[in-house]
């Protein structure tokens, strides 16, 4: 800890509030010395909002958009932390760094050694769960840079190995939202075209495995509700396949309910066979981009991979020219209840300018609402899928199975 990060801490600890005011007050973080508007601040900010986390369990974030480090670790939640705001346009954590690694996440895994099993000679370890965490009523605001393929990938909010823990109506991605809008630091990304927003993660969730080396420390049953992901290669990751500290995350019994993703590549991804009773409910998922303008990337409203999961009901819309998939099943995914609710799904054709039939053809094609069927991947095996198919404008129940 540096001589600063002492003082800090020494002024929170030694501030002269008592414990019964603590318990009934959250800090404010513009109270102990952080700075709004200002990009010179995101080092003290951070250690700031740190300490507070630490020290009171709790730290409020006030009217501004209050920037801070990602690279040495971001935010760090422990076990009933409570991170919030007044709401998620007032109240606005922004990145200033533009390197790899979370805004927010948990402290690092710190397992306990008990001693040796005198049966097995085994190593005994107490493992580290964080547990308990609120974040509320804030705006976190990624700041990628114009894409380019070399860029560091931000995570927003990244849970892995949190449990028992809720995020509510909170603000994450790439394009200016709120109090950051007017920020001068801010990249002008956001007026270049939609591409350079698609990139990050807005929120993931994952566990550890214990076959893969890593003492079990949690990971599931979370609730994400009324999030707002506008800006992201994918809104909200389950088990991500890239980011995940393994292959085999299970975040069981997640809950994303009642959210707004826009503009990304993937709405919600559930990437790994293993995990179970994830539930999705009421969430709407619009406007899909490749980032960097990829013509040949997939793009997905949901991605299943796991077993005995329920999506039901919500909103989606897109159009593109790239394969477009309001639900893409993964070949191990199984026992999956999906009832889809209001969708409108194309994929566009680009024009032929070499003659006048060909114009007209692209644009009375590129009016027409696709077909769901048009756009199901149905792999695995006994996944039920129930929706409203749209062609010629009308409107049936329809099923699907996966065999």
């Amino acid at each position: 800890m540096s001589v600063f990060e002492k003082i800090i801490v020494s002024f929170i600890l030694f501030s002269g509030v008592s414990s019964a005011s603590i318990a009934q007050n959250c800090p404010n973080i513009a109270e102990y010395g952080a700075v709004a508007n200002s990009s010179a601040n995101y080092k003290s900010n951070t250690t700031i909002i740190n300490s507070l986390l630490a020290s009171r369990k709790c730290a409020h974030i006030p009217d501004g958009a209050f920037f801070i480090e990602v690279g040495t670790g971001g935010i760090k939640l422990s076990s009933g932390n409570t991170l919030k705001g007044i709401n998620s346009e007032r109240s606005m954590l922004v990145a200033a760094d533009r390197v790899s690694g979370a805004m927010v996440s948990r402290r690092s895994v710190v397992n306990t050694f008990k001693g040796i099993d005198t049966k097995t000679g085994k190593e005994l370890w107490d493992a580290d769960y964080v547990s308990g965490v609120v974040i509320k009523n804030i705006g976190l605001l990624m700041n990628h840079d114009v894409y380019n393929t070399q860029n560091s990938e931000m995570i927003g909010i990244d849970f892995t190995s949190i449990s028992g823990s809720r995020i509510n109506d909170v603000y994450v991605g790439n394009i200016p939202w709120g109090a950051a809008k007017t920020l001068p630091e801010i990249s002008s990304n956001w007026s270049q075209g939609k591409k350079d927003l698609v990139q990050g993660i807005g929120v993931m969730v994952c566990t550890r495995n214990s076959s893969d080396g890593n003492l079990y420390a949690g990971g599931e049953r979370n609730v994400i509700t009324r999030a707002r992901v506008w800006g992201a290669k994918i809104g909200v990751s389950i088990d991500d396949h890239v980011y995940c500290s393994t292959s085999k995350s299970s975040a069981h019994g997640t809950i994303v309910r009642d959210s707004d993703i826009q503009t990304v590549q993937y709405g919600i991804a559930q990437q790994s066979q293993h995990a179970a009773g994830i539930t999705l409910t009421g969430n709407t998922i619009q406007d899909f981009v490749s980032a960097g303008s990829n013509p040949n990337t997939l793009l997905a409203a949901y991605v299943l991979y796991g077993y005995a999961s329920r999506l039901i009901g919500g909103y989606i819309e897109g159009r593109s020219t790239n394969p477009i998939y309001i639900l893409y099943l993964g070949d191990e995914s199984k026992g999956n209840h999906i009832e889809l609710g209001y969708v409108s799904m194309h994929r566009t054709i680009s024009d032929d300018p070499s003659t006048e039939a060909d114009d007209k053809y692209v644009e009375e094609y590129n009016k027409r609402i696709g077909s769901i069927t048009d756009h199901l991947r149905l792999g695995g095996v006994q996944n039920k899928i129930i929706g409203f198919d749209t062609v010629n404008y009308g409107s049936f129940p329809k099923e699907w199975k996966s065999f």
